[in-house]
C-alpha cells in the first residue's frame, strides 16, 4: 500500500533552526509546529486573494519548467538567506511537484555556506527529501548562478 503523506510528516528542516521546506499543505505545520515566522510561497501561478496571513506570508514567484529564471531565483535565494541571517525562521513551499522549492533550497544552502556546490546541495536535499528535485530548466538556471 502506498504511504500517505500528511502535513505533519512532509516538511523538513533545511538549515538548522532557520529554514524549512515543505509542500502546499504544510503551511499550518510550518507556522504552528516549526514556529516559522515567514512562509515563502514560490508558486508563480498563485493569485493573491488578500486572505493570506500578512504577518507570515510572502510570494516570490518562480515558474515551473521555464527557462532563464536566474533573476527570480537569485532574488528568492538572496531574500530567504538575508532573512535567515537576520534570525527569522522561514518555511519554503511551492505546489506538490517540489521542483521550485528544491531549486531555491539548493541556492540557499550554497548562499548560507552550508555546502559549496550544486552537487553537494542536491545530495543534502535528496537525503532530506528524496522525492524532490529540480527540472532541467530550473537546473540550468541554477548552474548559471552557481557554476
Amino acid at each position: 500500500m502506498p504511504k500517505v503523506k500528511t502535513a505533519w510528516s512532509s516538511c523538513r528542516q533545511l538549515v538548522e533552526g532557520k529554514v524549512w521546506i515543505g509542500g502546499l499543505g504544510d503551511m499550518t505545520t510550518l507556522i504552528e509546529k516549526e514556529h516559522c515566522q515567514i512562509i515563502v510561497d514560490l508558486r508563480a501561478e498563485k493569485v493573491l486573494t488578500g486572505k493570506e496571513h500578512p504577518l507570515h506570508y510572502i510570494q516570490i514567484p518562480i515558474a515551473s519548467d521555464t527557462e532563464n529564471q536566474q533573476s527570480h531565483i537569485h532574488q528568492a535565494v538572496e531574500w530567504v538567506s538575508e532573512m535567515a541571517e537576520a534570525g527569522y525562521r522561514l518555511g519554503l513551499h511551492c505546489s506538490e511537484d517540489r521542483t521550485r522549492t528544491a531549486c531555491i533550497a539548493i541556492g540557499v544552502l550554497i548562499r548560507l555556506g552550508c555546502v559549496a556546490t550544486i552537487h553537494e546541495a542536491q545530495n543534502k536535499l535528496n537525503h532530506l527529501w528524496p522525492d524532490c528535485g529540480t527540472d532541467a530548466k530550473l537546473s540550468a538556471s541554477l548552474h548559471d548562478l552557481y557554476p
